[in-house]
C-alpha cells in the first residue's frame, strides 16, 4: 500500500475573484431570462386578444328601388281657384273635387349593369278605419322588362262618395273618415354581373276622405327601398413589425414557442441556483462546524483497496473520531468537495 500526502493547514477561504466572476455570471444570465419572460409574457398578451383572421362586409352592388306616387285634383268648375286642376301643395276640397289622378313611378337604380324584369299588381281598399274594409276592384296584372314602370289610376270622387253611403246606410255605422288605399305588389327579378335576385315590393297610396273636414288628405309609404348585396370576405391578419408584415397565426405560434423555451430555461436556472445555493451552504456549514477536525490538502495521492462512500459527514466525523485521524479535505476539478479519513488500506470519504 502507497500513500502520499502532501498538505497544508490554512483556513478555509476559497480564492473570492473566480467565484465573484462566476455568480456576475450567473446573475446576468437570470435577468436576461427573466426580462425576456416578461417581455414574451407581454407580447403574448397582446397578441391574444388579436384576431387570427378578419372578416370584412364588401358591397358587391347597390340596388336602390324608387317608388313615387304623384296626384291631381280634377276640379269642378268653381270661384276659389278658378282653374280646373290643382297639385299637392293647395288644399283640396271634398266638394270641389271632381277626379283624382294618380301615377306610381317605380325605378331601379344600380351602380352596376343591371337587367330587370317583374310583373305589377295592386288592389284597391275602401275602409272605415276600425269598421270594415271593402276591396273595390283589383289591377290586372302588368310585365315589364326595364328598370322603370308607370302605372296611372283615376277615381271618381262622386262614385268613392256612393260606396261610403251604401256601405254606411247598410251597416249603420258612420265615421268622420274613410280611406281609400292602393296597394301595389311589384314582384321584381333583377340581374347584376353573375348574380340574380328576387323580391317583392309593397308600397302603398292612400286618400283620406275627411268627411268632416270636408277636405282630402294624401298618405304615402316610404319611396326608396335598398337591396344592396353584400360579401363578407375571410382575410389573413397581419401585423407590422419593424417594417415588416407578418401573419398573425405565425406570431402567435413563434410567441408560444418562445414563451415555453423561456420559461423552461427560467426555471432551470432557477432550479440549478437553488441546488448550487444548497451545495454552497452545506460546504460553509461542514466547514465551519468542523474546521478543527479538517486539513486542507493540496493534493492527494493514495492507494488504497478499498473506499467505502459514507453517507453524511456526521458519519465522517465519527470514523476519524474513533480511529484518531484527520479529515483531509480537498477540490477537485470539477469543483467537488471530497472529505477523507484514510486508515491504512481504506479509504473513507465524502463528496459534496
Amino acid at each position: 500500500m502507497t500513500l502520499k500526502l502532501k498538505f497544508k493547514l490554512k483556513p478555509n477561504i476559497t480564492s473570492r475573484k473566480p467565484l465573484l466572476r462566476s455568480l456576475y455570471r450567473k446573475k446576468v444570465l437570470f435577468l436576461i431570462l427573466l426580462a425576456l419572460l416578461i417581455i414574451n409574457v407581454i407580447g403574448v398578451i397582446i397578441v391574444a386578444s388579436m384576431h387570427t383572421q378578419i372578416k370584412k362586409k364588401v358591397v358587391l352592388y347597390k340596388i336602390r328601388h324608387n317608388i313615387l306616387f304623384d296626384y291631381i285634383a280634377s276640379l269642378r268648375p268653381n270661384i276659389l281657384y278658378n282653374v280646373s286642376v290643382i297639385k299637392p301643395e293647395e288644399t283640396t276640397y271634398l266638394k270641389l273635387v271632381k277626379l283624382i289622378n294618380v301615377t306610381e313611378t317605380y325605378r331601379v337604380y344600380s351602380d352596376k349593369n343591371i337587367r330587370v324584369e317583374g310583373t305589377h299588381t295592386c288592389s284597391v281598399l275602401l275602409e272605415a278605419p276600425g269598421e270594415w274594409k271593402k276591396e273595390l276592384y283589383k289591377c290586372p296584372s302588368t310585365n315589364f322588362r326595364s328598370n322603370y314602370l308607370d302605372v296611372k289610376y283615376t277615381f271618381n270622387v262622386s262614385k268613392i262618395l256612393s260606396y261610403i253611403d251604401i256601405i254606411r246606410k247598410e251597416t249603420g255605422i258612420s265615421t268622420n273618415e274613410y280611406v281609400l288605399t292602393i296597394k301595389p305588389k311589384i314582384n321584381v327579378k333583377y340581374y347584376v354581373d353573375n348574380y340574380e335576385n328576387q323580391e317583392t315590393l309593397t308600397p302603398y297610396f292612400s286618400i283620406i276622405f275627411d268627411i268632416q273636414a270636408g277636405k282630402l288628405r294624401f298618405k304615402e309609404s316610404n319611396s326608396t327601398y335598398v337591396s344592396d348585396k353584400v360579401e363578407t370576405i375571410v382575410k389573413t391578419n397581419y401585423v407590422k413589425i419593424f417594417g415588416s408584415m407578418i401573419e398573425v397565426i405565425k406570431l402567435k405560434i413563434l410567441l408560444y414557442f418562445t414563451l415555453v423555451l423561456v420559461t423552461t430555461s427560467f426555471i432551470l436556472n432557477w432550479v440549478l441556483v437553488i441546488r448550487k445555493r444548497e451545495r454552497k451552504d452545506i460546504i460553509s456549514m461542514i466547514n465551519a462546524k468542523y474546521k478543527d477536525l479538517i486539513i486542507e490538502a493540496k493534493d492527494l495521492r493514495i492507494n488504497v483497496k478499498n473506499v467505502v462512500d459514507v453517507r453524511n459527514i456526521e458519519d465522517l466525523v465519527k470514523i476519524a473520531s474513533n480511529l484518531g485521524k484527520p479529515i483531509l479535505h480537498i477540490v477537485l476539478k470539477e469543483k467537488k468537495h471530497v472529505y477523507h479519513v484514510v486508515d491504512e488500506d481504506i479509504l473513507y470519504r465524502l463528496i459534496v
